[in-house]
């Protein structure tokens, strides 16, 4: 370890390759969440859900 990061070991309590792995995660993580490929079809499978109830609860609108 060098000596940066051993200070930065000893400023932070943290090991810094644990704490940037689990930033990299996180990263990573949300990034998958915003690319989902599965989403524009869940979008439009819960807007005909939408339409369909509101054809029972209002039938003649």
């Amino acid at each position: 370890m060098s000596s940066l990061r051993g200070a930065e070991w000893d400023l932070w309590g943290v090991d810094p390759d644990t704490a940037h792995a689990a930033l990299r995660a996180r990263a990573l993580g949300e990034v998958a969440e915003r690319v989902d490929p599965e989403e524009p079809a869940r979008r439009m499978q819960e807007a005909e859900s939408l339409e369909e109830l509101e054809r029972r609860l209002w039938p003649g609108s």
